[in-house]
């Protein structure tokens, strides 16, 4: 029980009357309220003094600039201080002389106030005043500490090897007890300790060097089982930090036994540990469930913030562009949004115009993600018409490919001008569809004059059904006549990614013309074609031998730098049957892997590439039924220039 008396905690002796009426008259108001506003009163009762009592306690606004700037007197002439200058007022942060009306408050008035409080309330009011903390921190205060304790709902039993200040400190506050460093949510429960990482793994109060155990004690595997530790658990690597000042006394007081009277201890000391760990658990638990608790109320703030600034945005108008999924995940990750605290109308003043813009400009998103989805689309409509009339050109004449088609005009225009919310049909791109030869014929002149440009530019000749006129890309390693596709890129034919080949490369193409029997100055690529040429590998020793035309040959000279190349001829081993039936039209087609790219013989559809390809074609396209035999309807394509190669064994 409280003691019931009159003394202050300092000053006179002698309350006045007025003083205790008031104190009385604040208790009884306090008392009368409700448990959940109880705290909250006491809060203010301890923090807001009478000012009727004193006028000189009213606080000036000082402003934050000023804040903490001691200003000394000024000095005379020499350095020295001049003492008898008066020194100006030294302002402080905050108020000063907040608590000081506690010094003439009752006792009972004091300790009543205070019961209403949290432990964690207690703690920080105790270490506000020299006054207050010899007051909460004596013997005769514990029962403000248990009443405080016990108002806490769900918390385990009470620690009896610690004292009423020491068990708020280890659960509710979050500073090291070491460095004093705060927001520690990890707590040494065996130890009765709460540590920064840094004080953890410095070793001077809790260690995982077992080595350093063995040398303070030479029964250091029974004492480390009974000791107070704590496991660090990793990604990688669990550590156990033991408690340096327990194991220490530990040791200390077992260093004097004999092996049967050690037994007998350290059975006892285990037992008491079991019990220290089975408690260690409850708290382990309430920790667990309270951080969730946490989370879970900071979550629901969050929640309710972020409800009452989409109401507030709607009444704005924005309402259509806060149904979009995308707006609404980045307004909610926004750093004004995602705070744990009540939206008040003064907040909402401060925040209103920021949020206001990354709602306008996610306006602005949502309409290029519109526009972009409407092109996205039409392009992949206008590729599937061009598809099969790409097909039908020649295989001699390059042509730009069906990615490359809706950047040309007049389809580039019909596709970006068109609004985003009208759909383009089929017979809306009809009208361009039918300039589609015009357009190909177009698009190959001012490819041939790049490439022209390319050659001279080499000071080699602007022919481009020269065989020696191949071309490269620089960013890959496809090679190709200047009359074919590099590939199906969108950029294929830009000037700027494309080069001539030259150099050493250059004289092996010419070596490989040559031993056509054609001079490369004049050889065109249906020349080379006439002649039906094969080559192998000048030093193969292989039991298998690579057989390649000339377009084969001089793609793997250019893959293999190092590596020459022999025109086949009647007097070698390998017969001029073994290569045509390298190269049989019959046994390809009917492979299951891919392979050459195939042109059918009734439409001209290219790019067929596998066996599935080729059996639907004939199926959906002609009608022709499954099993039929596919050398009958497709021969080989030239227009990639693909390389027929092989291994044909002797």
């Amino acid at each position: 029980m409280p003691p019931r008396r009159s003394q202050r905690i300092s000053g006179s002796t002698k309350a006045k009357s007025s003083t205790a009426r008031s104190a009385s008259g604040k208790n009884k108001a306090i008392i009368a309220q409700p448990a959940n506003k109880r705290r909250k009163l006491a809060l203010t009762a301890l923090t807001l003094p009478d000012d009727s009592e004193d006028e000189d306690t009213e606080e000036e606004d000082v402003d934050d600039s000023d804040a903490e700037k001691d200003v000394t007197p000024p000095t005379k002439q020499g350095g020295q201080r001049d003492t008898t200058a008066p020194a100006r007022k030294r302002y402080v942060k905050g108020k000063r002389g907040i608590l000081q009306k506690i010094t003439d408050t009752p006792l009972d008035v004091l300790f009543e106030i205070f019961s209403y409080l949290e432990p964690l309330d207690l703690l920080r009011l105790g270490r506000t005043t020299k006054d207050l903390r010899a007051l909460l921190m004596s013997k005769s205060s514990a029962f403000v500490w248990e009443r405080a304790r016990l108002a806490m709902k769900n918390l385990p039993p009470f620690l009896d090897d610690l004292t009423e200040p020491q068990y708020a400190n280890l659960l509710f506050d979050s500073s090291c007890h070491e460095c004093g460093k705060h927001t520690i949510n990890t707590v040494q429960w065996e130890a009765r300790l709460r540590l920064c990482k840094h004080c953890l793994q410095d070793g001077s109060i809790m260690t995982a060097d077992e080595d350093y155990l063995v040398d303070l004690s030479s029964r250091y595997r029974d004492l480390m089982l009974v000791t107070p530790k704590y496991i660090l658990t990793g990604q990688r690597l669990t550590l156990i930090y033991f408690h340096l000042p327990a194991y220490r006394r530990l040791a200390e007081e077992c260093s004097s036994m004999n092996d049967q009277s050690f037994q007998v201890w350290i059975s006892n000391k285990g037992g008491e540990y079991s019990a220290l760990v089975q408690g260690c658990r409850a708290y382990q638990r309430w920790s667990s469930l309270k951080k969730y608790g946490r989370n879970s109320e900071l979550r629901s703030l969050r929640r309710e913030r972020m409800t009452s600034i989409i109401h507030r945005l709607e009444a704005d108008g924005w309402s259509d562009e806060l149904r979009d999924f995308d707006t609404l995940m980045t307004l909610e990750k926004h750093k004004l949004v995602r705070q744990s605290k009540a939206l008040t109308e003064r907040i909402w003043t401060n925040i209103c115009p920021t949020l206001t813009k990354v709602v306008s400009d996610a306006r602005t998103a949502i309409l290029t993600r519109k526009i972009n989805t409407a092109i996205s689309r039409r392009v992949a409509s206008l590729q599937e018409l061009c598809k099969p009339l790409l097909a039908k050109m020649s295989e001699r004449e390059a042509s730009p490919s069906a990615s490359m088609i809706p950047r040309l005009e007049p389809f580039f225009s019909l596709i970006k001008n068109t609004p985003f919310e009208l759909d383009i049909t089929t017979a809306d791109f009809s009208e361009a569809l039918e300039s589609l030869p015009d357009t190909c014929a177009l698009w190959r002149r001012q490819r041939d004059a790049d490439l022209k440009k390319i050659l001279l530019k080499n000071d080699h000749s602007d022919n481009l059904a020269l065989a020696m006129n191949t071309f490269t890309c620089k960013s890959s390693s496809c090679l190709a006549l200047s009359n074919t596709g590099l590939n199906t890129s969108v950029n294929v034919w830009d000037p700027q990614s494309i080069t001539t080949v030259t150099g050493r490369l250059r004289e092996d193409f010419e070596d490989i013309i040559r031993m056509c029997g054609l001079d490369p100055a004049v050889a065109t690529a249906e020349d080379m074609d006439a002649v039906q040429a094969f080559f192998i590998e000048a030093e193969g020793a292989c039991s298998r031998v690579r057989v390649m035309d000339w377009r084969g040959a001089m793609g793997y000279v250019k893959e293999h730098p190092a590596t020459r190349v022999k025109r086949v001829s009647d007097a070698h081993l390998i017969s001029r049957a073994q290569i045509l039936n390298a190269f049989d039209l019959a046994a390809e087609l009917n492979s299951e892997f891919r392979t050459e790219s195939f042109v059918c013989v009734h439409c001209d559809m290219t790019d067929l590439s596998s066996r599935d390809a080729r059996e639907w074609h004939l199926i959906s396209g002609h009608n022709i039924p499954r099993g039929s035999d596919p050398a009958n309807h497709f021969r080989r394509s030239l227009k990639y220039g693909y390389t027929f190669t092989k291994h044909v064994g002797f």
